[in-house]
């Protein structure tokens, strides 16, 4: 590892799952573009999602990760994990080579049924209307709940990183459902983020939704990142990309916003595991 630049993103969706670009294709832009190294975490098996890989599919999935680090590994340190969804209730370290792994939340339970919150804007405000008659911050403590669920699980199911800590907000842009400046909604996400904090969890600057049009700021949104700044939480940057060309999306600027709430330190997955590393290193 170089410990005067060193560029990485971890979070990664290629052909496997959800993604448009081949894994060839996304480390050669990667390689153009000056990164020290790449992870792929394709999202794992999960019924709801038709964007996840089928047991077959991830089978592939690490075959030919294996051949394209043996093909490339002298220009670039590759790295293989999952995404692993809150629904999917197991550990796949045990089952597969994977060196790390995302734990996200993408679906709520609205009064039985299971609803995706960033598939659309439409269905995210039917969740709203059906699941939770419309009452925001009913939906916003079943989400922040579902996460802290996820997270006191995560010795077990085998994850270090905590996905898009507030994907809740993806269609929250203009302030249309709640403020996010909003005490009562920023508690609500803390006592999540907490929980992650106690057990060492390390949370995304992601800058996915930025490359997707829905938002101009990472998650999470800057009042939250600053609560969990002073709380003591351990962060890294990732621009969860579907496209080869958003590898780099916004990632300095992520960089800056996060130096801005007064981080200076990142955490990097290097061959021990995940290290810190200073700002300076990464930009």
């Amino acid at each position: 590892m170089n410990n005067t630049h060193f560029r990485q993103n971890l979070h990664t969706h290629t052909q496997y799952c959800d993604g448009k670009s081949t894994m060839e294709e996304m480390i050669l832009f990667a390689i153009e573009h000056g990164y020290s190294s790449l992870g792929f975490s394709s999202h794992s098996w999960q019924p709801l999602d038709t964007g996840s890989m089928t047991p077959d599919s991830q089978k592939k999935y690490i075959n030919d990760f294996f051949a394209l680090k043996e093909k490339y590994g002298d220009q670039i340190d590759l790295h293989l994990g999952l995404e692993l969804d809150s629904l999917s209730d197991e550990n796949l370290r045990k089952s597969g080579p994977f060196e790390y792994m995302i734990g996200s939340v993408h679906y709520l339970n609205a009064k039985g049924k299971e609803m995706a919150i960033d598939e659309s804007r439409e269905i995210f405000e039917s969740l709203l209307s059906e699941g939770f008659d419309d009452d925001i911050y009913a939906m916003l403590a079943a989400y922040y709940a579902t996460v802290k669920k996820m997270i006191e699980a995560s010795d077990r199911r085998g994850f270090e990183v905590v996905g898009h800590i507030d994907l809740i907000s993806k269609y929250n842009e203009e302030e249309t459902f709640f403020r996010f400046d909003d005490p009562e909604v920023l508690d609500l996400a803390m006592d999540a983020v907490k929980a992650g904090i106690d057990r060492g969890l390390i949370f995304e600057i992601n800058t996915g939704a930025i490359s997707r049009g829905y938002r101009t700021l990472p998650y999470p949104h800057p009042a939250l990142l600053k609560r969990m700044a002073d709380a003591g939480a351990k962060f890294c940057i990732s621009t969860d990309c579907h496209n080869a060309k958003d590898i780099a999306q916004s990632y300095e600027e992520a960089i800056r916003l996060a130096q801005s709430a007064g981080i200076d330190t990142f955490y990097v997955l290097a061959e021990d595991g995940f290290v810190p590393v200073k700002a300076s290193t990464l930009l």
